[in-house]
């Protein structure tokens, strides 16, 4: 009986005497190699021997970054090596194919080099495994890559639509959404930067806010804002891109509702005795565009009043400005505690408006 030997290209080998002839057959496609000689004198043979091929222990190692950031329209080269193990030592395999699985419908093959080194160049974002599967080779097993290898092309983002408006409180409200082309982010992971311009031409950031948090859709943001104490101006808001989706900026939007304030306001006494009554007198004006004021005439005047120690606010009376303005309040001082004169609007076009808060110390 001959005894055989796997050389380190995992081809096998054995001395054998026989009479007559001897006849070997290649392996097949599942990796086991025949092998026959005769017993006889004849030429046919009258023993098949199947001796299973060892295939080695294979890898591919990714050369190139994992995370590849291409602009628009850009290209790169993916670049690995196909290995496999010699006893201890992993040695390149060359001449073999090697499959690139990436984004859907991309499918892409190279072969290696005498290095071992494969390339496959792509412009098509997603992520790519790699495989030497079809290879059908008996001496090599098959292996994949595990961790993929990220390409980022950057499409297009659009800040639409975008909503402004302004509330009574002289706030604005701000409501958009982020069109992904039918994507959306992971809830809260992502944010857009708000911006306030005079002009529309210089711009200051006032703040962020996520995109998709609780209560939202998971495009959509919604936020309130100010900028220097007013909202009225050009709003706009600004996604500032990811390796997958470009930067996009908002139309911006104009809003403005006419400024309002109390004069005078302030309480005729600030230490009184129980139940004595305190008198208030001054004008609700409006600002025009060109920064003049006016008083508002023949509307209400309200008079509340918040107990020491209390954050909660109570209405005393109210009372019609007369043809400029002009308003004149009265309540009586039952504890201590703090005053102020507060007008409210009654149309969608100005904001409201508060005086001083003063403090009147009760006696007992």
């Amino acid at each position: 009986m001959a005894t055989g030997t796997v050389g380190a290209d995992g081809r096998m080998t054995a001395p054998v005497t026989v009479k007559g002839s001897a006849s070997y057959r290649t392996f097949d496609a599942q990796g086991t190699a025949t092998a026959g000689y005769p017993y006889a004198l004849d030429s046919s043979d009258s023993t098949i021997l199947s001796v299973p091929a060892k295939a080695e222990t294979t890898r591919i190692r990714i050369l190139s970054s994992a995370d590849v950031k291409l602009p628009k329209g850009g290209h790169t080269t993916l670049r690995g090596v196909l290995e496999r193990k010699v006893g201890t030592v992993w040695t390149p395999t060359p001449g073999q194919t090697v499959n690139a699985d990436g984004p859907p419908y991309y499918q892409a093959s190279a072969t290696t080099d005498p290095s071992g080194i494969f390339t496959i160049t792509t412009g098509t974002a997603g992520a790519y495994f790699f495989d030497n599967y079809r290879n059908y080779d008996p001496y090599l097993d098959e292996s994949q890559t595990t961790t993929p290898v990220y390409v980022h092309v950057p499409s297009p983002s659009r800040v639409t639509p975008f909503h402004v408006s302004e509330d009574e409180y002289g706030e604005a409200k701000i409501d958009g959404r982020l069109n992904l082309n039918g994507v959306e982010f992971a809830s809260g992971t992502q944010s857009v930067t708000i911006q306030f311009s005079y002009d529309n031409k210089t711009w200051h950031t006032v703040g962020t806010t996520k995109i998709g948090r609780s209560g939202l859709a998971g495009d959509e943001f919604s936020c309130y804002a100010t900028y220097a104490g007013q909202a009225n101006g050009y709003w706009r808001a600004y996604f500032r891109g990811t390796p997958d989706y470009s930067p996009s900026y908002g139309s911006a939007v104009k809003i403005y509702r006419t400024p309002s304030r109390i004069t005078g306001g302030t309480p005729s006494h600030t230490t009184v005795r129980k139940n004595t009554y305190l008198t208030f007198g001054g004008h609700v004006q409006q600002r025009s565009t060109s920064g003049k004021w006016s008083g508002i005439s023949h509307t209400y005047a309200y008079l509340e009043f918040r107990p020491s120690g209390s954050s909660t606010w109570h209405y005393v009376t109210r009372v019609k400005t007369d043809s400029k303005g002009a308003y004149h309040l009265r309540g009586k001082a039952t504890r201590t505690g703090s005053w102020a004169v507060v007008w409210f609007t009654s149309d969608s076009h100005h904001i409201d408006s508060n005086g001083p808060q003063r403090t009147v110390h009760v006696k007992k």
